[in-house]
């Protein structure tokens, strides 16, 4: 495996990759580019979104700062979680979601304020939050949980 610090400084910016990130001695290559797929998909939504009215409801455009927060977000993701399918929300944010079938879903909207909200559908059990996150925190445990217990039934 490549060491994560010898490349990620020349296609990310540094402070996309959190702390444990940057020090530790090399990331699954897999883990990496996907990493990387998943940041170009989402300034791609902001691209692709970039007028009023884009969804004809009159949604604002996509905020370019809730792209940077939901980076933030899948930068910050736990080893071992799988990883989401980015979408545009109709409020200008942009959402993160995590499906596997109608009724096993978790889905994080990030807003331009640094927010986030969160629901899971999880069979018979749901749950739903918010939280605003900031650059070089930790992945939200909770969050986790929902995640990895919707991602099992894939």
């Amino acid at each position: 495996m490549t060491p994560i610090a010898s490349i990620a400084p020349r296609i990310v910016p540094d402070w996309l990759l959190p702390q444990e990130r940057k020090t530790q001695e090399a990331l699954p290559a897999e883990a990496f580019w996907e990493t990387l797929r998943l940041f170009q998909a989402i300034d791609d939504l902001v691209r692709t979104h970039a007028e009023a009215d884009w969804d004809g409801y009159g949604s604002p455009p996509l905020s370019p700062r809730a792209a940077e927060t939901a980076k933030q977000l899948v930068a910050a993701l736990p080893d071992g979680l799988p990883f989401p399918e980015p979408c545009p929300e109709p409020g200008g944010g942009i959402g993160l979601d995590w499906y596997v079938s109608p009724g096993m879903i978790c889905s994080v909207s990030c807003a331009e304020d640094g927010s986030c909200t969160y629901a899971a559908l999880m069979g018979e059990d749901a749950a739903s939050g918010s939280f605003t996150f900031r650059r070089d925190e930790a992945f939200p445990d909770g969050l986790a949980r929902y995640i990895r217990e919707v991602s099992r039934h894939a």
